[in-house]
């Protein structure tokens, strides 16, 4: 999609909102809106544009990049303008130890800093780098809601640097570790339905446009001002949540961001499912998420949930990522878990203070 239809389908959002018949789990419960009167109103078009796509907004990629693709794009040509400009969100440490070669390192909490500062291009594809894609796909949600008007297009390097290589010299054990069949009995087939319309949240920033409300939201939440958990974005293990939804006890909504086959091969007995690019927009069945719950969102990796983690707190809702997804629930189940994380079968070069010279 080029950036003349993203335009397009901006300026459509800001003038009207039409409300459609697409309901969580099939459920007709997303019609007759409420008003939207405030910020809410400002942010909501670009959120329904972005995840009712899902793609870059200026040069339509996917939010997703393999490890293949990129050493392709950076290395495996000689081109420089197919270059994606590579920021590595990984502590100091860890990054001069090794990293992909020419990666910038950034400070997640910094990234509106770089923003109003003017060191992400335009003129190329930035690629949101970090261990294992959960801090990059917060990075890409971002930078992909900001470049509705900035221009930016930004990628996550699916699994990050644990789809890099598999040196754990290089990068630790951080993603095989967090692979776990331990609740695959918990998951069940049984349906729930979602909540009925209700309320969005308000939205009282004082700020005049939207992109002016994105980046003071965005840059609160990197920071973590929604977060009373206290890490720079909003994610949740699911051995911090598992009593809490076991008991059902009002205090999780948790959303299932999958399609209809994998919902029903099993889920979270609480889980409702809301179909990716379906949804979680305005016009179909946004406004059946609770306001006064915090809602976990979960996928197959913990990549998509932290980006339409991203979309909702910039919204005003208290939503939270499930890392790792189904990684850490039922890894060996492949009904469900159908994008299984493998170690890396290629080791891509890097660079950096702990790294081999051949």
């Amino acid at each position: 999609m080029n950036r003349s239809r993203w335009s397009k389908l901006l300026l459509t959002s800001m003038m009207i909102l039409v409300f459609a018949f697409v309901g969580c789990s099939d459920d007709d419960n997303g019609t007759n809106p409420p008003p939207v009167t405030d910020g809410f109103s400002l942010v909501s078009p670009y959120t329904d544009a972005y995840l009712s796509t899902y793609v870059t907004p200026n040069r339509g990629l996917g939010v997703n990049i393999s490890a293949q693709a990129l050493f392709d794009a950076n290395f495996g040509n000689s081109d420089p303008a197919d270059d994606y400009f590579i920021v590595d969100w990984r502590s100091s440490a860890v990054y001069d130890n090794a990293h992909i070669q020419g990666a910038v390192n950034w400070s997640l909490s910094e990234i509106i800093d770089h923003v109003n500062a003017g060191d992400f291009p335009t003129d190329k594809p930035i690629c949101n780098v970090c261990f294992t894609g959960q801090t990059a796909s917060t990075a890409t949600a971002i930078l992909n809601l900001l470049g509705i008007d900035m221009g930016y297009d930004a990628v996550n390097l699916v699994f990050g640097m644990s789809s890099w290589t598999s040196n754990t010299d290089y990068i630790g054990t951080e993603y095989l570790k967090k692979t776990s069949n331990d609740y695959n009995t918990w998951m069940t087939p049984d349906p729930c339905a979602c909540n009925a319309a209700g309320s969005y949240p308000s939205l009282g920033t004082g700020l005049g446009t939207g992109l002016d409300i994105l980046k003071a939201r965005a840059d609160a939440y990197v920071k973590g001002a929604y977060n009373e958990f206290g890490s720079g974005w909003n994610s949740r293990g699911i051995s911090n949540v598992y009593d809490s939804i076991a008991a059902d006890d009002g205090i999780w909504y948790v959303v299932n961001y999958f399609p209809t086959t994998e919902y029903d091969a099993g889920h979270m007995p609480t889980a409702v499912q809301y179909a990716p690019k379906m949804s979680l927009q305005t016009e179909n069945t946004l406004n059946t998420l609770p306001t006064d719950q915090k809602i976990l969102v979960y996928c197959w990796t913990g990549q998509t949930s932290a980006q339409v983690t991203v979309a909702l707190n910039m919204l005003g809702y208290h939503a939270y990522s499930m890392v790792y997804g189904v990684q850490s629930l039922c890894y060996e189940n492949s009904s469900i878990n159908t994008h299984a994380f493998h170690e890396a079968t290629t080791d891509y070069p890097c660079e950096g203070t702990g790294v081999t010279k051949n």
